[in-house]
Formats: C-alpha cells, sequence, structure tokens
C-alpha cells in the first residue's frame, strides 16, 4: 500500500520486533517500535486498569520498551500491568496513545461517558509525558467510538494534545484468524478445545 512507515505493537510483549524491524528494513519502509501494555496506577486495584500503546520515540526509548517488556514476562503473579512508578522510571523516549474504547486507559471511560476520570487519568498522564502524549482515535463503525470521540477531541482541545487515528489489527485477513486464536490461546494457557475460550 505504499506506506512509508508500519508500527508493530504486540500486547505486553516485543516478541515480533526483530523479525517486523528486519522485513520492513529490506523493503524500505520504517518500523515504528512499540507495544500495547495495561497500566494501573496501583499494584493492587484492577479496576484502575487500561490499556495504552508505548512507541519508542529513539534508543533511550527502545531500551526502556525492552525494561517494561522484561518486567511484564518476568512477574511470577501474572499481573500484566505497568504501574505509573515503573512507567515514570521508564518513560523517556516513549510516546504513549491513550488507548482504544474497548479497553483503553482513557478511551473505555470516554465511551461510557465518565468525564472525571477521563479527566482525572489524562492530568496524571500529562504530567509524566508532557509533549509525548497523544490521544487516539480509532472509527470502526462501532457506536462505542462514536460516544467517545466528542469526549476524545474536547479533552485533546482542553489538554492541547495531539491526536493520532490508529486502526486496532489483529490478523492481516480471515484466512488467518485461526493462527490469531492459537497464539491468543497461547498466552491465555488455553486450548482451541477450551470452554472457556
Amino acid at each position: 500500500n505504499n506506506q512509508p512507515a508500519i508500527a508493530i505493537t504486540d500486547t505486553s510483549n516485543m516478541f515480533g520486533v526483530l523479525e517486523f524491524s528486519i522485513k520492513m528494513v529490506s523493503k524500505g519502509i520504517q518500523p515504528i517500535i512499540g507495544m500495547q501494555v495495561n497500566i494501573s496506577g496501583s499494584s493492587n486495584c484492577k479496576e484502575s486498569v487500561g490499556e495504552v500503546v508505548l512507541i519508542a520515540k529513539n534508543k533511550v526509548g527502545y531500551k526502556n520498551l525492552l525494561v517494561l517488556a522484561s518486567e511484564l514476562s518476568t512477574n511470577t503473579n501474572f499481573e500484566k500491568f505497568i504501574i505509573f512508578e515503573n512507567l515514570k522510571t521508564y518513560k523517556d523516549g516513549i510516546i504513549l496513545l491513550t488507548g482504544g474504547v474497548e479497553n483503553g486507559f482513557i478511551g473505555k471511560p470516554a465511551s461510557l461517558g465518565n468525564i472525571k476520570l477521563v479527566n482525572d487519568r489524562l492530568i496524571v498522564l500529562k504530567e509524566l509525558f508532557n509533549d509525548n502524549l497523544y490521544i487516539e482515535l480509532q472509527r470502526h463503525g462501532i457506536k462505542s467510538q462514536l460516544n467517545a470521540e466528542k469526549i476524545l477531541l474536547d479533552f485533546s482541545d482542553n489538554f492541547n494534545l495531539p491526536v493520532v487515528a490508529t486502526n486496532d489489527c489483529f490478523f492481516e485477513n480471515k484466512e488467518k484468524f485461526n493462527a490469531h486464536q492459537v497464539l491468543t490461546c497461547i498466552d491465555k494457557g488455553l486450548t482451541i478445545s477450551s470452554n472457556n475460550r
């Protein structure tokens, strides 16, 4: 599609980065390295957890992403989120996108009309990331995205934050759906035949 750059933002890991980067560079495409993660203000409060996308802006950011990915992979509690304290320690060189409406740290409460929570969370993120914070918008024709969009655009204006359009892709086409299901099962410790999948 003649795209000059493409990002990879696997969930809670960076396993695909090397192969992806080699392939992109071989085709003259700029690889953008990132990771989708859950973040939380507290190490024991799952209610405050939500997804964001972290993107390496430079070499320092890439190294910090590696540290955060390692932390997620070696956590023995199976808690797949990063607390603000660790995010603060390893934020240099990283751009944060606020997350979509399904599970996003900002997008989800915006889709539910929870303006106070969106405001409170953006205050914290703005303090942490300053000019490296972007409001994420998605348009897949889903009602919750339409509900969230006006709220997110208003907050973009209020906090003087740029907006980025993203597309929540998990596999290229319907023929690759089964492979995606298998990977999802491996991540959750389930099998294709599991009833609770």
